[in-house]
């Protein structure tokens, strides 16, 4: 049963409207999160604040405990919000609508495998990506913001245990899938495509978005190619489980890699995967497979007699 509060509003208003939810929804979990924090580490909120310093191995433990806090904040709580707001049954709003099948999800896993290479060439183009002189401020800050950023990734999975693996995966591959995939496929794109009545416009403006929001310049193309890829398998298979399931896979390949390199079990480091003199081969090679099994995918949920 819909709501007709929401459904009845503008998309733009509706956009407007999480926009609101997301700003409080994050205010809210962060407020959570360093009071958490400072019950969990026995610590005075004064010095929960000053700890943040990714720097300082010391505080790794306290920064997950905020990201995982945070994650709820900003993407899963605003999404199940506005589906409530939306339908009574807010988990189908959201696109939870259908059980996978293997060969399903068999044929999205050869997607995911095709586009890595593609994925993993975008990023040494963006990388070496300039920007013109009087710019030089503008690229200066976006460098420094990538450096933080990849600082705070590589002190975050450089953990030797299995309990800490578990924490990574939880952190870095399960919420973020779960997450990320009911903001931007399961109710933004949902509501864009409403908005612009065009669903390749709504897949293209969600991508954008979702490569945008994580504010990282030189990640942004290897981002927008798997937002485009997150976004196309929900609009072909009308279920928001496989993209959910792509974004897991993707992001938990790295964790346990690291984990691998760091354990001293594997001698390649996750830094090196994707990279080499002929990684455009792989790149074009990865392309061609990319549209033979995405086609395929595409096809199973098109013809009834394939299910």
């Amino acid at each position: 049963m819909d709501n007709r509060f929401f459904n009845g509003l503008r998309p733009y208003l509706q956009i407007i409207l999480i926009a609101l939810i997301t700003v409080l929804s994050f205010f809210l979990f962060t407020l959570i999160g360093l009071f958490g924090a400072a019950a969990l580490y026995g610590m005075p909120l004064q010095d929960v604040l000053a700890s943040m310093n990714p720097a300082d191995q010391g505080n790794i433990g306290l920064l997950k405990f905020m990201q995982i806090s945070q994650s709820f904040g900003i993407f899963i709580l605003p999404s199940l919000l506005v589906g409530w707001l939306a339908t009574t049954n807010p988990f189908t709003f959201l696109g939870f609508k259908n059980s996978i099948t293997w060969t399903g999800f068999g044929i999205m896993l050869l997607v995911l495998l095709a586009i890595e290479p593609v994925v993993a060439y975008s990023g040494i183009l963006n990388q070496n990506m300039s920007f013109p002189g009087f710019m030089a401020g503008i690229e200066e800050w976006m460098k420094d913001m990538e450096a933080k950023a990849m600082e705070l990734t590589e002190a975050f999975l450089n953990v030797k245990t299995l309990s800490g693996l578990g924490l990574n995966l939880i952190m870095v591959a399960i919420l973020p899938a779960i997450g990320e995939e009911l903001f931007f496929r399961g109710m933004l794109q949902r509501i864009l495509t409403k908005w612009f009545k065009n669903i390749h416009i709504a897949v293209v403006v969600t991508s954008i978005l979702f490569s945008a929001l994580h504010m990282q310049f030189y990640g942004f193309f290897p981002r927008f190619i798997l937002g485009m890829l997150f976004g196309y398998l929900y609009v072909w298979s009308g279920n928001l489980w496989y993209p959910v399931l792509a974004h897991l896979v993707h992001n938990g390949i790295p964790v346990i890699a690291y984990y691998l390199y760091a354990s001293e079990v594997s001698a390649t480091s996750v830094d090196d995967i994707g990279t080499g003199d002929f990684v455009w081969i792989w790149a074009i090679g990865g392309s061609i497979l990319l549209i033979i099994f995405a086609k395929r995918f595409r096809d199973r949920f098109r013809d009834p007699k394939l299910e």
